[in-house]
């Protein structure tokens, strides 16, 4: 039964009167408990009587209960009737103003009880919503947590209410972004939030301590895992940058435990960090965010150097780099981590994208990184790092403008030390943005020199580097180094030539700048298989060792292309004076160490032009060499062979080295009736250069000072300069006399091939020649190694080239005496022999002592070789019967490998290492037939099973030599399954390199036959090793079981 309004009305005076009666705190509370609610339900009433009465008695309840601040207000009751009225804004409003006046007089069990109610009622007008969020702000720091991290969720029950968890998230990044002590009365919008957010988190007006236990609670709450991940991220990022430490140090704890669960690819997680960072851009003014403040921004960009991927938004991205470089809220920090984000923006964005950006970025990178940049250098560095990868990822953008790379290479000479290792990497990374590209198919490349077509700026960069390669800064020409290598090809002869400057001014760029050129650092470690030159390039063979970049093919210029701009370099810099270095008078126009490593790469890339494809100075390509300059030089300054002549003369009158001695000895030994008048003047200089303290020196002037001598001379005056040397021989100074008896015999073997073509002089005749032979077999006996090794010398290059005298000499030999006798008290007497069998008795006594040393045993054995040549008669059959005597004998690798090249230079009668045209035209030895041949080789076979260690290593390396060199010989051909047999002997020995040795004889046996010899070679083979056994050695009275000092000097103890 419904009520009137005049019995509603009177019943509210009772409640009117009822307030008026109470005299206390605790009546007060029980009325107002009892009776609010109910009032505030009737302001529903239809009747205006009713209402205004409603509004009369409430406004009494107000002002008693704020005037009583003990008094309780029933505000769970307040709450269930705010979710479950209607939209009466009257009951809404007043339900609003007592749940705000009660809520706080709760105490904190009561308040966290009701906060899943307060927030529930979110739902309601969004008028009202925040005034509810900010009774629950307070007491985020005080709120009880459950202890089970199960029952976490139970505190704000929001799991199944996204909206209101959406609103109060953003509500909770709106109070975390709220300035200390910024209140609404301020007309200046704080950094990061808008009018509308500003409004609402200021709305309490809270003193600074108050906001900061505040932003405790909020990151307490995250702490405890009451948000997700992905939904406490921004909080967190935004807690971490606060400025007090109370709240900044958990969130930051917190924050490296979050990020790892955060996928930074994704563009719905990373979007809130670009939003903050530059703003939202909202069409309503009202919620138009502003950007974020420079602290906020620092800790922004921390987050945005991880997106990946999707996550990386490029045009937003855009937005931040140049708001973190030039914007008004950004510090120094900030733009180092903006250049960072860029650099990742570069290398991971959508490569259109960034494309299209590229030049904007450019002109903004280099506006803080550039030579007019004033910036802090970790700025700087920043910037440069971040060009390097936009110059990788877009180097079109690069290509087109040069002043980019010389304005950076100027920077890079005039900048500090903590810049210079930044732009020389920058620099670095431009270089394959100016890379030369063949306009041709490599189908239609038939000359590979002609197809270097240079584009403008690949000029005006080459003038550039020019400019740059010497200069005085390390860092200037390692930068410089780069660009020459990767944008030239490598056998485009100015961009070598500027290389070849800073491998001789650096040291430390040596190795590197080496390896370019040569393939390897080390030139002596140079695999000459792989050099071509551009004029004879070939296909590289299909080897699987040439997939390493330390074997890959180097093309090389041809010498023509090389030699002109040395010759038009070498010749501007003698006009201006530039980099000169003036020694004995001489202008050079390098330094020593420059004019070293240009010699050097014009030796190699002459050889080769001239079609050699091995080390230059191998006396087989000597032979295309001669052809080369026959066909090319002329007496002009025009003519690239000359300007080679007189460049490497200039040097050698300077100064002599064992670089340009070898380049004028590769010259006069291969064109000496060109070349020797023009060098005549070098005699004097060359003369006392003898006397140089390295045996390596003198032994390279020795054999130009030959050359010079026998060419350069008439007969008299030959004969004339040998006397005298002859006369002062015995005055000079130890090395002054091995100089000079190497003179000697390169003289002398040159002369002698002079004369056996135009006359017909005989040689035991010629008394020049006669005391020269009688002066060298005595420095035979001489007591110093070096003479007797210069005079083993000698004689091998004389007797190489004719018979040697047979005359009567006298030498000292020591008289007998008893062995107590000092070695200084041995007295000597003079005893007479002929030349031809002292001299054989003598080498072959060094070749079997094994007290002599081993570079000396080595010649000896050549030696042996190269008499054979000239005196095939007497020497042959000696050779080869002493060869098999000394198998036995203790004997090193070196060794058995100089007596194989003097054994097959004795059955074949020519030096086994002269050119291969002149191997084919000497077939047949007339002192070593077919028959002889067979008798040697058969007794070398039969020697195989012998057990002795030295006997099986020589074998193996005999018989190696024997068959490579000499396959032509029939016997070779007939008795390959003996041979075959052999080796497969020699495989079961113990030793690995006897093992390897014969593995490669082996193979040159097979490789020998045709098929139908293939196949029955490997049965025989097969056979041998599966059925075959080895016999076990037996042990004889000249069996050696321990080599030689193996025990020691007391092996008894």
């Amino acid at each position: 039964m419904s009520s009137t309004p005049a019995e509603e009305i009177e019943l509210l005076e009772r409640v009117l009167l009822r307030l008026g009666c109470a005299d206390s705190d605790e009546k007060l509370e029980a009325i107002v408990g009892r009776f609010l609610t109910p009032v505030i339900l009737k302001i529903s009433s239809p009747h205006d009587a009713v209402r205004t009465k409603v509004v009369e008695v409430l406004t009494h309840i107000k002002r008693r209960v704020t005037s009583r601040p003990l008094v309780q207000i029933p505000v769970e009751a307040l709450l269930d009737q705010y979710s479950n009225a209607g939209n009466s804004p009257f009951l809404l409003n007043f339900a609003i103003i007592f749940i705000t006046m009660g809520f706080p007089r709760l105490n904190i069990e009561q308040q966290s009880a009701l906060v899943p109610k307060v927030l529930v009622c979110e739902e309601k007008l969004e008028n009202y919503r925040d005034k509810l969020f900010m009774l629950v702000l307070p007491i985020l720091s005080d709120i009880k947590l459950p202890d089970d991290p199960a029952r976490v969720n139970e505190v704000l029950k929001l799991d199944d209410k996204p909206t209101v968890r959406k609103n109060f998230l953003q509500l909770l990044q709106d109070v975390l972004l709220l300035p200390y002590g910024v209140t609404q009365e301020q007309d200046v919008l704080p950094p990061g939030m808008s009018f509308y957010s500003f409004k609402r988190a200021a709305v309490s007006n809270w003193k600074a301590e108050e906001l900061e236990k505040i932003k405790k609670g909020i990151v307490r709450l995250i702490c405890a895992g009451l948000f997700k991940d992905v939904e406490s991220f921004i909080l967190l990022v935004l807690a971490s940058s606060d400025t007090r430490f109370s709240v900044a140090t958990p969130a930051i704890a917190e924050l490296s435990k979050v990020c790892t669960a955060i996928d930074f690819a994704d563009p719905h997680m990373t979007a809130p960090l670009y939003t903050l960072f530059c703003g939202n851009n909202s069409q309503d003014a009202e919620r138009k965010t502003a950007p974020c403040c420079a602290r906020v921004r620092q800790k922004l960009l921390q987050y945005l150097i991880k997106c990946r991927g999707k996550g990386i938004n490029t045009p937003k991205g855009i937005q931040v780099i140049f708001e973190g470089l030039f914007g008004e809220n950004t510090n120094q920090k900030c733009k180092v981590l903006a250049l960072q984000f860029a650099e990742n923006l570069i290398k991971d964005g959508p490569i259109a994208i960034v494309s299209k950006v590229a030049k904007v970025l450019l002109t903004g990178i280099i506006k803080v990184s550039g030579r007019e940049s004033n910036e802090a250098h970790d700025v700087q560095n920043a910037g440069l790092s971040a060009l390097a990868q936009l110059a990788r990822t877009c180097p079109e953008v690069i290509n087109q403008d040069l002043k980019v790379v010389l304005a950076f290479f100027n920077h890079l000479a005039n900048a500090s030390a903590d810049l210079q290792s930044s732009i020389r990497d920058a620099l670095v990374a431009m270089a394959p943005a100016f890379a030369w590209k063949s306009q041709k198919s490599a189908e239609q490349a038939e000359n590979l020199e002609e197809n270097v077509q240079l584009s403008g700026q690949q000029h005006l960069l080459l003038a550039m580097l020019s400019d740059n390669v010497e200069s005085k800064q390390q860092i200037v020409q390692n930068a410089t180094s780069v660009f020459l290598t990767t944008c030239y090809p490598e056998y485009y002869a100015p961009a070598r030539l500027l290389l070849l400057l800073i491998a001789g001014e650096r040291n430390h760029l040596h190795d590197t700048v080496t390896t370019y050129l040569y393939g390897v650092s080390k030139k002596d470690h140079v695999d000459y298989n792989l050099i071509y030159s551009v004029e004879y390039v070939e296909q590289p063979k299909d080897d699987f060792n040439q997939l390493s970049t330390e074997r890959r093919p180097i093309v090389l210029p041809s010498f023509k292309s090389i030699m002109q701009h040395v010759s038009q370099m070498a010749e501007r810099r003698l006009l201006k004076n530039y980099g000169c270095e003036t020694i004995s008078n001489v202008k050079l126009a390098f330094s020593q160490t420059v004019y070293e490593e240009i010699l050097d790469y014009l030796r190699i890339c002459l050889w080769y032009s001239a079609g050699a494809r091995a080390a230059p100075g191998d006396e087989k390509a000597a032979a295309k060499l001669k052809s080369y300059i026959a066909e090319n030089y002329e007496e002009s300054e025009q003519n690239e062979l000359h300007q080679y002549v007189l460049f490497v003369k200039r040097y050698v009158e300077a100064k002599r080295t064992e670089v340009n001695l070898l380049c004028l000895y590769d010259l006069l030994n291969v064109a000496p009736e060109l070349l020797t008048q023009s060098h005549m003047h070098l005699l004097t200089p060359l003369s006392n250069s003898l006397k140089d303290v390295s045996e390596t020196m003198r032994a390279h002037v020795a054999q130009v000072y030959g050359i010079l001598l026998a060419h350069g001379c008439k007969d008299k005056e030959f004969d004339a300069q040998i006397s005298e040397c002859l006369r002062e021989l015995p005055q000079k100074s130890l090395e002054n006399k091995h100089g000079w008896m190497l003179v000697l015999g390169h003289a002398f073997s040159r002369k002698i091939a002079l004369l056996k073509g135009t006359s017909a002089k005989q040689l035991h005749e010629w008394d020049v020649f006669v005391n020269t032979v009688k002066v060298i077999v005595k420095m035979m006996h001489e007591s110093q190694w070096l003479l007797v090794a210069a005079a083993v010398k000698c004689i091998s290059m004389i007797g190489k080239m004719a018979i040697i005298p047979n005359v009567e000499v006298e030498i000292l030999v020591p008289v007998a005496a008893d062995k107590n006798d000092d070695d200084d008290n041995i007295e000597y007497e003079t005893a007479k022999a002929s030349t031809k069998l002292l001299i054989y008795h003598d080498i072959y006594t060094l070749l079997r002592n094994v007290s002599v040393r081993a570079r000396v045993r080595e010649d000896a054995a050549r030696c042996l070789g190269y008499l054979a040549i000239g005196d095939g008669e007497f020497f042959t059959q000696r050779n080869l019967d002493k060869f098999l005597a000394i198998i036995k004998t203790q004997k090193d690798v070196a060794l058995n490998i100089a007596i194989s090249e003097a054994m097959v230079t004795t059955l074949n009668g020519y030096d086994i290492n002269a050119s291969d045209d002149f191997a084919n035209t000497h077939k047949s030895n007339p002192y070593c037939n077919d028959e002889m041949f067979e008798k040697f080789m058969m007794s070398l076979v039969r020697l195989v099973p012998e057990p002795n260690v030295h006997s099986r290593q020589a074998s193996s390396v005999w018989l190696l030599a024997l068959i490579k060199n000499c396959s032509h010989r029939p016997a070779v051909l007939k008795n390959k399954e003996i041979l075959q047999f052999a080796f497969t002997e020699l495989l079961s020995d113990d030793s690995e390199f006897v093992q390897d040795v014969a593995s490669r004889g082996l193979g040159l046996v097979y490789s020998l036959s045709d098929t139908n010899s293939q196949n029955d070679l490997a049965n025989s083979l097969l056979d041998q090793l599966i059925g075959g056994k080895r016999q076990v050695n037996k042990v004889s009275e000249e069996t050696e079981l321990f080599a030689e000092g193996m025990l020691g000097k007391t092996p008894t103890g």
